[in-house]
C-alpha cells in the first residue's frame, strides 16, 4: 500500500488494507492485492454506465499511475461499464486487519454459495433467523442488567467470534419511548471487501440484534435495518435498531 500511497488522486481509508478516489458519482477502490473497482453506490445499470464514461479520463489517470506504482491492472475490466462478472465472495487482502486468524472465507463459503441453488429471499431468512437465535441466546446467558450492558455483550461477542469490530451509540426516537440503538460495525466478515450489489450483505447482524433487543425488552416490535453496509457502496455497516412499545 506505500506504493499506492504516491498515487495523489487516493486516500488511505482508515486502517484497512484499501485505498479509495471518489470522482463526482463514481468511487474507485484499490485493495492490497492489486483488486480494482469503479462503482456508483445506489445506482442502477444504465447510470453507473453514464457515471463511468463520465468520469474515464480520470479513471484511466488513476489507472495509469497505479501501473506506475508497479500494479498489473486491467483497464478493460475497470471501465466494463456493468458488464456482469462471477460473484466474489472472498475477502480481499487487508479489509480484516483485526481478524487475521479468523477464516471468513469459509464462513462466507457456506453462507453465499446456497446462493446459487436456493430462492435468495429464503436464505436471507436463514440468515436472519440464525441470527435471532444467538442473540436470545446472548441475553439468556449474560442476563443484562441494563441495555448498555446487553450491547457490552453483544460488542465482546461479534469480537471473539470475528464478526467485526462493533461500537453502539443511541439516538432518541419520536414514536418510542426507548433510544434507538445505532451499531457501527468495521470489519464484518459478512461484507468487508464484498461486491457493491446496492443490498446489504449482514443479514444475520441484522437478525442478531432483533433478537437480542426482543430478549431483553420482551417485546416483539423489534424494527432493525442495516443503513450502510459494503454492498451499498460503504466501507463499513451499521444498523438502526427501534423498539416501539405494545
Amino acid at each position: 500500500m506505500k506504493k499506492l500511497a504516491k498515487v495523489e488522486s487516493l486516500k488511505q481509508v482508515g486502517k484497512l488494507g484499501l485505498m479509495e478516489a471518489r470522482l463526482g458519482d463514481v468511487v474507485v477502490q484499490v485493495f492490497a492485492n492489486g483488486e480494482m473497482r469503479a462503482f456508483a453506490p445506489g445506482q442502477e445499470l444504465d447510470k453507473l454506465q453514464a457515471a463511468l464514461v463520465a468520469s474515464s479520463v480520470k479513471i484511466m489517470e488513476i489507472i495509469a499511475s497505479i501501473k506506475k506504482a508497479g500494479y498489473s491492472i486491467d483497464e478493460q475490466a475497470v471501465m466494463s461499464a456493468g458488464q456482469v462478472m462471477p460473484f466474489d465472495y472472498l475477502a480481499p487482502e487487508g479489509v480484516r486487519p483485526s481478524f487475521k486468524g479468523v477464516s471468513v472465507d469459509l464462513l462466507r463459503e457456506v453462507a453465499y454459495a446456497p446462493y446459487e441453488v436456493a430462492q435468495q429471499f429464503q436464505l436471507e431468512r436463514n440468515e436472519v433467523q440464525a441470527g435471532e437465535n444467538a442473540g436470545r441466546r446472548i441475553v439468556k446467558q449474560t442476563q443484562p442488567k441494563d441495555v448498555k450492558s446487553l450491547n457490552k455483550s453483544l460488542v465482546l461477542f461479534m469480537a471473539d467470534s470475528g464478526v467485526g469490530v462493533a461500537s453502539f451509540k443511541e439516538e432518541k426516537v419520536e414514536k418510542s419511548t426507548y433510544p434507538a440503538q445505532i451499531l457501527r460495525l468495521e470489519e464484518s466478515a459478512f461484507a468487508a471487501g464484498m461486491p457493491v450489489i446496492n443490498a446489504a450483505y449482514c443479514h444475520f447482524v441484522r437478525g442478531l440484534l432483533r433478537g437480542a433487543y426482543v430478549a431483553f425488552y420482551e417485546l416483539e416490535n423489534v424494527d432493525v435495518k442495516e443503513e450502510n453496509c459494503w454492498g451499498r457502496g460503504d466501507d463499513y455497516c451499521q444498523f438502526r435498531a427501534v423498539v416501539y412499545p405494545k
